[in-house]
């Protein structure tokens, strides 16, 4: 894998840091993982790339740098349905992730949105980040 950052990723940081999103541990005030960190995006993109014809289930979209790692590495035969709780982040997400039909954006709470929309990648289930 490239160390470029992907086109879609990058417009997810331009969002992220429009509407204040913490891009850093030190913004969050946090110690934990973020997948706007580049090391956590590409790893993210390497579980993606897994994929085979298959649906990925992303929980908490925040404005989607990490939804942009696995859509901008998951291949074409992939889709993904990530969801945010916050209506603002899963709208600015939205926007950024409109252009790629194999993503849908869903606003509220996983655990109402997602069980209908199974089965999901098995090899993705546990594919979680903060």
């Amino acid at each position: 894998m490239s160390d470029e950052t992907p086109a879609l990723v990058a417009r997810a940081i331009a969002t992220a840091r429009q509407q204040g999103f913490p891009l850093t541990r030190e913004e969050a005030g946090t110690g934990l993982p973020s997948a706007s960190l580049p090391a956590t995006g590409r790893f993210l993109a390497v579980l993606a790339a897994s994929c085979r014809a298959g649906r990925i289930a992303e929980l908490g979209t925040g404005v989607g740098i990490g939804s942009a790692w696995l859509a901008s590495a998951m291949p074409a035969d992939c889709t993904l349905i990530t969801t945010e709780i916050d209506p603002a982040r899963a709208a600015a997400a939205a926007t950024v992730l409109a252009a790629d039909e194999r993503v849908q954006v869903r606003t509220g709470d996983w655990a109402e949105l997602l069980p209908p929309l199974a089965p999901f990648d098995p090899d993705l289930r546990r594919l979680r980040h903060p």
